[in-house]
């Protein structure tokens, strides 16, 4: 299957807001586990990812709108908490894609990552042109 044939809110959701298999888990996880909080320790501990990476994918996901903070823990635990419905939709609708079909998921964001790529040397490429336009006319 190709991985265009994912639904648009889920390819913009990956494209967007979720940039990393460590997100992608951890979102799944906190999906799942909506009835409970999980702390950085618990996360990096069932999903077998080092802390050191749990760390900045639980703050993208912060960043992002899609997890909060568990005023009801008393250790710092996160939650499932999408900013809008439409978010809420598309991460359920992530999660069924994913069970579905993993390696569709996984290839759109190694596609995505590499575009991200691309796109990053593109403007870093242009920026020298920029700037040594700017020191010769300057």
């Amino acid at each position: 299957m190709n991985p265009d044939d994912l639904p648009e809110n889920v390819r913009l959701l990956l494209s967007s807001q979720v940039e990393s298999y460590e997100v992608l888990a951890i979102l799944m996880f906190l999906w799942r586990e909506r009835a409970r909080g999980a702390s950085e320790a618990q996360l990096s501990a069932a999903l077998k990812i080092p802390t050191a990476l749990v760390v900045p994918a639980i703050e993208s996901l912060l960043l992002e709108r899609l997890i909060g903070v568990d005023p009801a823990a008393s250790d710092r635990s996160y939650i499932y908490l999408p900013a809008t419905p439409e978010i809420d939709a598309a991460v359920a609708q992530l999660v069924l894609e994913y069970e579905t079909n993993p390696v569709r998921i996984i290839n759109f964001m190694t596609a995505s990552a590499i575009d991200r790529v691309r796109r990053r040397a593109l403007h870093a490429f242009a920026d020298v042109f920029v700037s040594k336009n700017d020191i010769d006319t300057g």
